[in-house]
C-alpha cells in the first residue's frame, strides 16, 4: 500500500493501516529515540516517545505532507524531537548545551541505525524474504568494474550552469559518482553488501580555495528486471521494504534486463534536515549562498533530467 493510501485509510480511522505502520517503523524509531536518550532515559521513556510519534499519527494524519518527503523521514523528525524534549525534562539543561549533546549523539546514532536496519531485514519472516530482491551492482571483488553492466550518469550538456563562479567548460567537475553501500552518514542504504550508485554534487571547503567535499544527493539502485515483475516482489531499503509497484514512479532506467530506480526520498527524505545534518558533521564546508545555491541548482537539474542522463557506461565512453 502507497504512503498516501495509507495516511487516507488512517485518516478514516482504519486501525489496519495503522498497525501496519507501526509495524514497519517501530524498530526505526526506537533507535532514533535510543540514540538521544540511551544515556539518561529509562526503557519507560523510550516506550512512550515512540508511542507518542504513532499517537500524533493517529489523532493528526493531516500534518503529514507528503510533498516535503517520505512519511519515514517525518516520523523520524517527530521522533527525534520528543526524544529531545524528555532529554530537558531529565536533565533540565538548556537548547545551546543539549545542542552540543545531541551532536556527540549522532555519531552513535549512525552506528545503532547500520545495525537496526541490518537487523530489521534478519527479523523478516521467511516468506517475506524470499519476496526481497536483491540489488545488483557492477562492483566486483577488489573494487573492480564489470564494465558491460555497468550504468552511469553523463555529464551535463553544454549550457547547464550549476555555480556560475565556474567556468562553464568545468561544470561538469561539479559532479561526482561512484558506488557504495554506505549512505553519506554511514548507513546501510540496502541490506548487507548492496551496493547503490551514488551521484554527488561537489561543495566548497572554507579555508581552502579548490578544495571540495562531495554531498550525495541521489542514491540509484539497480535491480534485474525479471525479478522485479513478481508477485509481491519488493526491495529492502534503508531498513525497510518497498514494493516495486510503489517504486515505480521512481524507475529511471530500464532494459529487457534491469530496471534501476531513484531510492533518495527513502535515505534521507526531508531536504532541508539533510542538509542540516550534513553541514552540522561536515563544519569545514562552506555555509553560504554560493554553496546552497550550486546544491539547488543541481538537485533541480537531476531531479528533472536524471532518467535521461542514466545510461550504460560503455555506451557514454562512445559518446
Amino acid at each position: 500500500m502507497q504512503e498516501k493510501n495509507i495516511i487516507d485509510a488512517i485518516k478514516a480511522g482504519d486501525e489496519q493501516a495503522m498497525q501496519k505502520i507501526i509495524c514497519r517503523y517501530s524498530r526505526l524509531l526506537w533507535s532514533i529515540v535510543g540514540a538521544v536518550l540511551s544515556q539518561v532515559g529509562t526503557t519507560e521513556d523510550m516506550e512512550e516517545c515512540v508511542a507518542d510519534v504513532f499517537i500524533d499519527l493517529w489523532e493528526h494524519p493531516q500534518k503529514y505532507d507528503e510533498s516535503r518527503g517520505s512519511l519515514k523521514a517525518w516520523l523520524s523528525v517527530i521522533a527525534r524531537n520528543k526524544a529531545i524534549d524528555r532529554y530537558r525534562q531529565k536533565t533540565k539543561i538548556q537548547t545551546i548545551p543539549l545542542e552540543e549533546t545531541v551532536l556527540a549523539q549522532e555519531k552513535y546514532q549512525r552506528t545503532v541505525l547500520e545495525e537496526a536496519y541490518q537487523q530489521a531485514y534478519e527479523n523478516l519472516p521467511e516468506f517475506q524474504k524470499g519476496q526481497v530482491v536483491s540489488a545488483v551492482s557492477p562492483v566486483l571483488p577488489g573494487n573492480r568494474i564489470q564494465k558491460e553492466m555497468c550504468l552511469t550518469v553523463q555529464d551535463p550538456p553544454e549550457g547547464v550552469i550549476w555555480d556560475e563562479r565556474i567556468s562553464p567548460e568545468k561544470q561538469y567537475e561539479l559532479m561526482g559518482l561512484n558506488w557504495s553501500t554506505y549512505d553519506s552518514f554511514g548507513r546501510l542504504i540496502g541490506a548487507q553488501g548492496e551496493y547503490a550508485m551514488v551521484l554527488s554534487v561537489q561543495v566548497p571547503l572554507q579555508d581552502y580555495a579548490d578544495g571540495t567535499r562531495e554531498l550525495p544527493l541521489f542514491y540509484v539502485m539497480v535491480y534485474d528486471r525479471e525479478e522485479t515483475q513478481k508477485d509481491d516482489a519488493c526491495a529492502f531499503i534503508h531498513g525497510q521494504t518497498v514494493s516495486f509497484e510503489d517504486l515505480e514512479e521512481r524507475k529511471v532506467f530500464a532494459d529487457e534486463k534491469y530496471a534501476a530506480y531513484d531510492v533518495s526520498d527513502y535515505v534521507y527524505g526531508d531536504g532541508e534536515s539533510y542538509l542540516q545534518a550534513f553541514f552540522r558533521q561536515n563544519p569545514d564546508v562552506a555555509q553560504n549562498a554560493q554553496t546552497l545555491g550550486r546544491i539547488q541548482n543541481f538537485y533541480t537539474y537531476y531531479q528533472d533530467h536524471l532518467q535521461e542522463s542514466v545510461l550504460y557506461l560503455q555506451d557514454a565512453q562512445q559518446k
